[in-house]
This record gives C-alpha cells, structure tokens and sequence, in this order.
C-alpha cells in the first residue's frame, strides 16, 4: 500500500511516501514550489494522503491535493491509536502526536518519551498506553536568537559542530551558552523523567539531532524520520 505524508513545517514543507512503513522517498519543498509538490504526488500513486501543518493551513495546498487524492486533513478531530490524557487537544502540535503515534507502534508494552529537537524542544511522554504530556523548550537557534533580541550588545551567535565548554570570548561564550546548555537540559529532562514515571524507552529526533549524537560517547536510539512515520501510522489507523 503506497501512502503519502504532506507535513508544512514552519520553514518549509516535507513530502514522505511510504510503502506501508517503509520510507520510500522524503522530500523537502518551499511554500512555492505547489506544483512540484504535486508532481511528485502524481508520480507516487499514494491511495491516500495525511496533510498536517504545524500552524495555519496551507489552503491552496490542501484544496490541490485533496482535488486529486483521498486526503485526510490533521485537526483535533482526527482519530488516535492512543489514549490522550492532554487538557487542550486543539492546541497540541500534530508532530508531538505523530511523534507519540510511532512510539505506540513501535515499543506497544512500553513507557516512552520522544524528545525531538527543532525549532523548539518537545518532550512527549507515552505512558499506559496514553499521552499524558510533557514539556516545551526554545531551541538551539532560538536560544541564541533570543540573547541578540532582549539585549543591547549581545551577538547572535552560529552553532556549528561541537562548542567547547569554556568560552574565551564573548561569541565563544554565548555559543557555549546557548550548546552546553541545551545540551545539559536535555540531559537532566531525561534524568528528570526518568525518575518520576520509571525507566522510559527514550527516542531522539528532530532537525538539531546531529548536534546532540556529536556530544555523545555512547550511541542513541534516534530516528530523524520519525515524526513522518509517525504521520503515517495515524493515517493507517484512520484507513481501516
């Protein structure tokens, strides 16, 4: 079965065909590039099509591809293969769903947390077989965004590759600062978690990910596609 995952992130839009789950192809695109998004789609012969945004809906994008595909459109209303216990559905980020979704899928009998890192930190917890919540952080270009923004004379900072610890230089400091301490908060979120609901089945993902396994004498479960599978399993579960 071929299916397709149209996901309008907040910088660009990435197109994921699966054959059942499988990743076949992944695809990023701009909001400009409509018709190659839906070349592509008419390549793929997907049966059918989740389209979620992590904000305002692209209309014209939504509107051309349920046009020609059977598309299901991620709102509060969609079906979940977990239980969520979250006071506010409406407002949580489809991809912390998503992200919630492939850990059902893959660890059943286990208590999991996915911790994905991009524009923000999330931290999502599986718990029973429920999504009971989690926690929200700026994340690494954020950080350094925010020091250049609410002060006067402050720079803002580039993180590339691994920041020594020890800043000996107002630019080598704030990379420090804003590296090292990303890095350590999700360190001790973990440790944190970890304690309150028992060992967790730990995921990594998001677009900051290499940064975080740079750091790291020992390797993690990390999958920079997840949150796409995700995607996925959601829609299989609203397939049948």
């Amino acid at each position: 079965m071929i299916t397709a995952v149209v996901d309008q992130g907040n910088t660009r839009i990435k197109v994921a065909i699966f054959e059942d789950d499988y990743l076949r192809t992944m695809l990023p695109f701009s909001s400009d590039d409509l018709g190659t998004i839906a070349f592509t789609l008419r390549e793929a012969k997907p049966e059918s099509i989740l389209y979620a945004a992590s904000g305002k809906w692209d209309e014209t994008l939504l509107n051309n591809i349920k046009n020609e595909f059977s598309t299901v459109a991620f709102d509060e209303t969609l079906r979940l293969p977990f239980d969520v216990q979250y006071n506010s559905r409406k407002t949580v980020g489809t991809d912390r769903l998503a992200n919630v979704a492939m850990a059902q899928q893959q660890f059943p009998d286990q208590n999991a947390m996915i911790i994905d890192m991009g524009t923000c930190i999330t931290y999502d917890l599986l718990v029973d077989g429920a999504f009971v919540g989690g926690a929200i952080s700026p994340g690494l270009l954020m950080r350094a965004k925010a020091m250049n923004t609410f002060t006067a004379r402050l720079p803002e900072v580039e993180i590339q590759g691994m920041i020594p610890l020890l800043g000996n230089s107002t630019t080598g400091a704030l990379q420090s600062g804003t590296f090292n301490g990303w890095h350590a908060e999700i360190h001790q979120m973990v440790a944190q978690f970890n304690d309150e609901f028992g060992r967790l089945k730990t995921v990594f993902t998001g677009g900051d990910l290499n940064y975080f396994e740079a750091g790291l004498k020992s390797p993690i479960f990390a999958d920079p596609y997840w949150t796409l599978k995700g995607f996925n399993q959601i829609l299989k579960f609203n397939a049948h």
